[in-house]
């Protein structure tokens, strides 16, 4: 089973003649982090629409992480959620059929058995 975690890596601000600090965009990530404790990382950014009503706004300051993922989820369609979730699910697959090897650390050989 894969656990698929929100994160915010950035905002980009704007500021308008009336108010100051208004986040224009996103850069998040969705991190998908299945049973063995492999990861992979889809990374990407979500332009934010500037606010219509400006008497609603809520400062920078003031912003949780919790809020702009809402923002995310809701400005992606939720078709566009699952192929992101399958292609992650993809990458941890291959990511479980690679063999880890340390070339010079070599392998004890079989000991033959005397007599044969």
């Amino acid at each position: 089973m894969i656990k698929y975690t929100w994160d915010i890596v950035s905002l980009t601000k704007r500021d308008y003649p009336t108010v100051k600090d208004v986040v224009v965009q996103v850069n998040w990530i969705r991190t998908g982090t299945d049973e063995l404790g492999n990861s992979f990382d889809y990374v990407c950014e979500s332009p934010v629409p500037p606010p219509v009503d400006f008497t609603n706004f809520k400062d920078l300051d003031d912003l949780t992480e919790e809020e702009v993922i809402e923002w995310v989820v809701s400005s992606l369609d939720p078709e566009a959620i699952r192929a992101m979730d399958a292609f992650i699910a993809d990458k941890l697959g291959a990511m479980n059929s690679v063999t880890t090897v340390i070339p010079w650390v070599k392998m004890p050989k079989k000991a033959k058995k005397k007599g044969k």
